[in-house]
This record gives structure tokens, C-alpha cells and sequence, in this order.
């Protein structure tokens, strides 16, 4: 995959440039001064909107079952 990293953004941005820049889909990585359960990973499907709750659960269990990478060995690509 192709990343491009936008940096810190309010999260409808994500959605704005999934759009403009025809992306496959965004992901926004939230931390929220309200309580916790506010915080997590945003997902943007092709059209800026977030994905259904069900497609959102399917990647949740699939997730689950990948192995992660250090950070150090994660390749990022910037544009």
C-alpha cells in the first residue's frame, strides 16, 4: 500500500481528502479530550464517508489475528 501521511488534521479533512485525491480509503487515528471510549481508528471508505458497522467489525476480528511489526522495522512512505 501507498501511504500519504497528512500529519495532525481535524478528522473530517480525512474524509475531504479521500475524496479529492481518489483514494482507496483513509484512516484517522483519534485521541479525544472526552473520555475513552471517543478514541480509536477512523475509517473512510472511497466516497469520504465512514464505513458501516459492519465492515468496521469484519477488519476489527481480522486484525485481532495479525501479527504487528515493531515500529522500528514499519516502513513509512511520505509524499
Amino acid at each position: 500500500a501507498n501511504v500519504c501521511y497528512v500529519g495532525i488534521v481535524p478528522t473530517p479533512a480525512i474524509s475531504f481528502l479521500v475524496q479529492k485525491y481518489g483514494a482507496d480509503f483513509g484512516i484517522m487515528l483519534t485521541a479525544s479530550h472526552n473520555s475513552a471510549e471517543y478514541n480509536g481508528i477512523k475509517v473512510f471508505a472511497s466516497d469520504g464517508k465512514k464505513i458501516d458497522t459492519g465492515v468496521e467489525n469484519q477488519i476489527e476480528r481480522n486484525f485481532a489475528k495479525q501479527k504487528i511489526c515493531s515500529y522500528e522495522k514499519a516502513i513509512f512512505i511520505r509524499k
